[in-house]
């Protein structure tokens, strides 16, 4: 699968520093990735370099918190469901338009591998 967003790499990256790596496990996952903008907004709104958020002590936190275990594909939502993520915090949705908290899911459904990739328009932070 080819990602057409650069951040996505950077997300993969920074996850596998904590030793989750996607393409290796089989266990299936859903992925809410930020964009391009929403990192570079992030960075704009924290007054950091992307190697500096390389260093937060909470990125893993925050990383996780955009990783659901299972697959859950944008037709199985349901508006108002709250959903576990891997940083063992809740997320909430909402329909018309799909949102994650207060963020809109600009691509959803991108099939992977091992489970799918949700595009966001701002980085999760718990």
């Amino acid at each position: 699968m080819q990602e057409p967003f650069q951040f996505i790499h950077f997300y993969k990256n920074s996850l596998q520093i904590y030793a989750i790596n996607f393409h290796a496990s089989s266990t299936p996952f859903t992925v809410f990735a930020p964009t391009d903008e929403a990192f570079e907004k992030l960075l704009k709104e924290l007054n950091i370099t992307a190697d500096k958020l390389l260093e937060r002590e909470d990125l893993k936190e925050i990383l996780l918190y955009h990783v659901v275990p299972g697959t859950v594909m944008s037709d199985s939502l349901k508006d108002g469901m709250n959903v576990k993520t891997l940083a063992v915090k809740e997320v909430k949705i909402s329909l018309d338009p799909i949102q994650v908290n207060d963020t809109n899911v600009v691509t959803p459904d991108i099939k992977a591998s091992n489970g799918v990739i949700h595009v966001i328009d701002k980085v999760l932070v718990p």
